[in-house]
């Protein structure tokens, strides 16, 4: 961890939502710091190119809940970036790379 002043943000998120359907987008600004991600067993994890970018492109599908999430690093901006999709209604893994694609130009 590393502390930054007030006047720099951290952190920020977006949630989009249609009756029990949900898209969000958070970024990190890493500040030059690390980001480490566990990957659970469970989770189906795929690298993508999506718009030039490395994605990874992860399925996670559990008893009490499903949803679908990527992770890209943006080197310009030193910010980590995670979409996600998940409630009644999740995108397919097609309609999930083009948004990805549209938020990547």
């Amino acid at each position: 961890m590393k502390a930054i002043p007030w006047s720099e943000p951290g952190w920020i998120s977006a949630t989009y939502s249609k009756d029990n359907a949900y898209i969000g987008i958070s970024a990190s600004i890493m500040h030059g710091g690390k980001v480490f991600v566990e990957q659970e067993p469970e989770n189906q994890a795929d690298k993508i190119i999506v718009e030039g970018a490395e994605v990874i492109y992860n399925k996670v599908v559990k008893e009490e809940v499903s949803y679908d999430y990527l992770n890209w690093y943006n080197e310009k901006q030193d910010a980590y970036y995670t979409l996600s999709s998940y409630g009644d209604k999740i995108l397919t893994k097609e309609q999930f790379l083009q948004l990805a694609g549209e938020l990547l130009k």
